[in-house]
């Protein structure tokens, strides 16, 4: 029966590549799962009027604060968002209140706090982008 000697640095090699391989799959994973979210917005948004839906998107994707009436019903201010509604917005609350409930992340919407935050959110992920741009 011979005995297999694995040299330290070969050990090494191995351990190091196996953190690479677990991080790249990881990297690979996380990006797959932001794809497929990115997918099911927009295909999701499709119900929401034509001319609320990139400024819903970017909300969503990069905390940038939409229109006026957005902001009210992203911070669930019902008579704000009436107040806000042009009839195009007005006919398409339903659509919109459909489209957070079965697509939009939890911690988006719902209060002025979770919109603000949001936004505050987006905000530092963008910086931390630009800094890191080179």
């Amino acid at each position: 029966m011979a005995l297999s000697v694995v040299s330290p640095v070969v050990a090494q090699l191995g351990l190091v590549f196996g953190v690479l391989r677990a991080d790249w799959e990881a990297v690979v994973s996380a990006s797959l799962v932001a794809r497929d979210m990115d997918q099911a917005l927009e295909r999701g948004a499709l119900t929401v009027p034509a001319g609320l839906r990139e400024g819903l998107l970017l909300y969503l994707r990069v905390g940038i604060r939409p229109g006026s009436f957005l902001c009210a019903v992203l911070q669930n201010d019902l008579v704000d968002a009436c107040r806000r509604a042009d009839p195009v917005s007005a006919w398409g609350l339903q659509a919109i209140v459909s489209f957070l409930d079965n697509f939009a992340p939890a911690p988006s919407y719902g209060s002025p706090a979770a919109f603000e935050a949001w936004i505050e959110a987006g905000r530092t992920l963008r910086r931390q982008e630009e800094g890191s741009s080179c």
